[in-house]
């Protein structure tokens, strides 16, 4: 970490501003967890099956204001500032900032992509699967902090970004419900369409992407990552620098209009689709999605529509496999023999026509969300770095 420090701030270790707690909780309170997105949650709330040990006597004490982590996910940036009482499992580490540092202001911090990086590059063990950054090496990193009264500030700035994108997911949530009751309503007949496997729609096998070495400078060509395929389809929220000679891996080259799906994922996540649409340059597609190219039976949205719905949905959470449900694949064969109904072209034509226009909202609101979550990411690297002052802003229009 640069030795070069804003005015008014101060370099510190984490074991400055944080203490270890291990207090034993008692089995009968709140269960917590600790997302990448969310932070600290209730587990009852995170939408996720509960593997939690029966056994909760070795679990740890939690009180709101404390910064928990996951102690083998610290360098995905899982982790949180608690907001409720609870226990975690001894997966997690649970801190207590002293009076040197805001809580929430922490929070904020420990995403940065700054002290992410750090915390990989720290993290201990053979394989990504079993890295952990313990609280012996997470107390001796380095720590730039501005004073109390900017940490107040800055985190006030952060948390009124926040609001309006929960504001504006709210709205995507509605619209999409208003979506799927639409597409329920038209696929509610499909039992009545002719059916088949996946592979009698494919003009060709589905192909893996390639995955080059991330590099952290631009060069003009880029990679999409996991996150851009969404329930919603295609969001170009996650894309990866890659060196520019990889361009020339034509196979893994992307058109507007291509048709992927995530072949690796969680349960809930894995197979989801989307179409590619243009990102502004070279872009490939990595080898943990597959490229989906129909034959002339059917159309390319139809087939988005079908794989994104429910019936299609269940087969394959059904036939992934893995040893962990944080991680589990789908293979080419497995989505060949996808069972889909398949109406007419006219018909299939028709039904787009009836989606389009709430797909089409949705996507304006979609857009929105990027550029809030855009403009939160260009604040957190100029006001957690010092780059500007937070008494240096205009006014925030969000």
């Amino acid at each position: 970490m640069s030795d070069v420090l804003p005015e008014g701030w101060v370099k510190l270790t984490f074991g400055d501003i944080l203490s270890h707690r291990k207090m034993m909780g008692r089995p009968g309170e709140d269960l917590l967890s600790v997302t990448a997105k969310s932070g600290v949650i209730r587990q009852s709330e995170s939408g996720r099956r509960d593997i939690s040990s029966g056994d909760k006597s070795s679990y740890n004490k939690v009180f709101p204001g404390d910064i928990v982590y996951n102690t083998m996910r610290m360098w995905q940036g899982v982790s949180g500032v608690a907001g409720c009482s609870g226990i975690v499992s001894p997966a997690y580490t649970v801190c207590v900032p002293n009076n040197l540092v805001h809580a929430d202001f922490l929070a904020y911090l420990l995403k940065h992509p700054r002290y992410v990086n750090m915390f990989r590059r720290m993290s201990q063990g053979l394989v990504s699967d079993t890295w952990n950054l313990k609280f012996s090496q997470f107390a001796q990193l380095a720590v730039l902090l501005p004073s109390l009264l900017e940490q107040r500030k800055i985190t006030e700035v952060l948390a009124v970004v926040d609001e309006s994108i929960d504001g504006h997911q709210a709205m995507i949530g509605k619209l999409e419900d208003v979506r799927s009751g639409v597409v329920d309503s038209i696929f509610s007949e499909h039992n009545y369409w002719p059916s088949g496997e996946l592979k009698s729609y494919l003009a060709a096998l589905p192909k893996n992407g390639f995955s080059p070495s991330e590099v952290d400078d631009w060069t003009g060509v880029r990679v999409l990552g996991l996150g851009c395929l969404t329930h919603v389809g295609f969001v170009p929220r996650q894309l990866k620098n890659v060196p520019a000679n990889f361009v020339s891996v034509s196979s893994s080259l992307l058109e507007v209009g291509d048709l992927l799906i995530s072949r690796a994922n969680t349960r809930e996540l894995v197979g989801l689709v989307g179409r590619y649409e243009d990102v502004g340059g070279p872009c490939l597609y990595p080898d943990l999605m597959m490229r989906l190219k129909p034959n002339e039976k059917i159309d390319q949205g139809f087939l988005e529509a079908s794989l994104r719905h429910s019936y299609v949905r269940r087969q394959i959470m059904a036939r992934a496999v893995g040893t962990s449900e944080s991680m589990v694949k789908i293979s080419s064969e497995i989505v060949r023999s996808l069972r889909i109904s398949v109406p007419s072209l006219e018909r299939q034509r028709r039904i787009l026509s009836t989606i389009k226009p709430h797909a089409e909202r949705i996507a304006v609101e979609q857009a929105r969300l990027e550029k809030l979550r855009k403009l939160k990411a260009g604040l957190m690297d100029d006001l957690l770095t010092g780059r500007v002052r937070v008494n240096q802003l205009k006014d925030l229009s969000v």
